[in-house]
Formats: C-alpha cells, structure tokens, sequence
C-alpha cells in the first residue's frame, strides 16, 4: 500500500515583474516550552543563499542566546556569525522546527529580518514565473511526486506551433 502524503503549499502573487520574493513568516523561539511566543516576521526567499539567516535585531527581539558560531561567505567575503535555534511557519502552514540559523546584518529597503535560504527551499519544490509581467512564486514540501519540467513544457509548446 502507498504512504498518503500531505502536501503544504502557498503561493505569492505580485501585480508586477519583481526582483525580491517576499512573504510573512511567523518564528518561534522554542514552541515546545513556550507555544504562544511568536513574531510574525516578512521573509526574502534567497535561492543564491545556502542557509537561512535573520537579522541581528531580530535576534535582540527574540531575546535568541547563540547556541553556536559559524564561518560564512559570500559577495562580501568569510564573517564568523552567531547561530541560535529557531523554528519557522512558513505560509503553507508547516512548522520547520528547532532549525540551526546563522545571524548577521540583513541591509534592506523591504524591511526583513530572515532570508530562508536553500537549506530549507531543498526539502521541497520552488517555481517562479512572470508570465504577463506579473511575478508569482509557489512553493510545496514534500516535493510533487512527478516533476515538472519547463523545458519539457517549452518543447510541447514549440511542437503544437510546427
């Protein structure tokens, strides 16, 4: 007999063409000892970022105490960060839980305190599209059981017009 799986899935929606993919996420610092403490917080979904990361004030308003450090890089070069354990609701409703997150300073006019990165959009699949100039972007976990291939799509497209 087949698993049932359920699948949590959301979709954002801009008018527009946009650069930044945005959505409201809520954390919590421990749900298991304190359910009902929560920020609901506006995420930046990074594809070009490994691991999810918050900002440093966020980190102050939780009252997060760092668990660990780590060293990471990128277009600015290596820093040593804090890293304190947070869980995250993403839109779908899906709790991913007691997730090591690194902290530094996010600078951005769109005011985010976290970036969640390919250490958790990996569990799941992510499709942006722009189709009439309007930016959506849909994401499920566990990933679809066939998958979807915009290539393959483009192919029967070009066919039906030959």
């Amino acid at each position: 007999m087949s698993e049932i799986k359920t699948y949590y899935a959301f979709e954002q929606r801009y008018p527009f063409q946009t650069e930044n993919l945005i959505s409201e996420v809520e954390v919590y610092p421990d749900p298991a000892k304190n359910p009902d403490k929560s920020a609901k917080i506006r995420a930046k979904w990074d594809t070009g970022a490994n691991h999810t990361i918050i900002s440093v004030d966020l980190m102050k308003r939780l009252n997060l105490i760092p668990i660990d450090s780590e060293v990471i890089s990128g277009v600015g070069g290596s820093q040593v960060i804090d890293v304190v354990r947070l869980a995250v609701k993403l839109p779908n409703d899906l709790f991913i839980s007691s997730k090591h997150i690194g902290v530094c300073s996010i600078n951005s006019a769109q005011k985010i305190d976290i970036l969640i990165g390919m250490d958790i959009i990996q569990h799941g699949d992510f499709h942006i599209s722009n189709t009439g100039g309007k930016t959506r972007f849909s994401f499920v976990i566990p990933s679809l059981p066939s998958p979807f291939s915009l290539a393959e799509e483009a192919d029967k497209l070009n066919e039906q017009t030959r």
